[in-house]
């Protein structure tokens, strides 16, 4: 099969395009799993008694501060998390159970829920 030049730069170009917009999905994709494992009450996820991650190296500090028992209990947790580089309320990496939020991307269509422990979720709308 004999391309000329104009034919054969118009297909690269389409191979180009597909590649690039593969690797952004991949690229996404890796970034919600990786945000998925920043949180301490995670099933797939194996713990050494540091308490370091042992799937991603990720150094996890969860602390009970305060609690108050009674009818509606009280408590305030503060987790550190090495791999969480957002700065909170307490300072960079560190978040507390009532720091919870909801980001919403309208350009991908999604929704990222992120939970007292540090772990964020996302959602497609």
């Amino acid at each position: 099969m004999n391309l000329n030049y104009t034919e054969f730069s118009r297909r690269l170009q389409d191979l180009k395009a597909g590649w690039d917009e593969s690797t952004e999905n991949l690229a996404e994709q890796l970034a919600e799993i990786e945000h998925d494992m920043l949180g301490v009450s995670l099933t797939a996820v194996q713990y050494s008694s540091d308490p370091v991650n042992l799937s991603t190296g990720n150094f996890v500090y969860d602390h009970e501060d305060l609690k108050i028992d009674g009818e509606i209990p009280l408590f305030f947790h503060r987790y550190y998390n090495s791999k969480d580089r957002i700065k909170g309320s307490m300072g960079r990496c560190f978040v507390h159970n009532y720091e919870i939020c909801l980001k919403e991307n309208e350009e991908k269509g999604k929704v990222v829920i992120c939970m007292g422990d540090g772990q964020k979720r996302a959602f497609k709308k």
